[in-house]
């Protein structure tokens, strides 16, 4: 099955003439979604505040435990490791 990107750009050119004003209606465009399956392994990024906000929130869907490295300790993120901390998550 093609990716969804190549989906979506498909029906676009569909949709989309030349001849024409460019015009997308939310109802034009479909999205098909379905499980992937698991996912396992590691990935290695530099310190950085949004990779660090997402490590909290992806950490805190997942199932299991999930060691992150390299993160950003500023205001922000700490602000953010204390409220997950605040809703429950156990954070080590």
């Amino acid at each position: 099955m093609p990716c969804w990107r190549f989906l979506v750009a498909q029906k676009l050119r569909e949709i989309v003439s030349v001849d024409r004003e460019p015009v997308v209606n939310e109802s034009d465009i479909q999205f098909l979604v379905s499980p992937g399956g698991q996912l396992q392994g590691q990935v290695r990024v530099a310190g950085d505040k949004s990779i660090s906000h997402r490590s909290i929130m992806l950490g805190a869907l997942a199932e299991g435990v999930s060691e992150v490295t390299g993160f950003l300790e500023g205001e922000d993120c700490l602000a953010t490791l204390n409220a997950f901390r605040a809703m429950g998550v156990k954070i080590e």
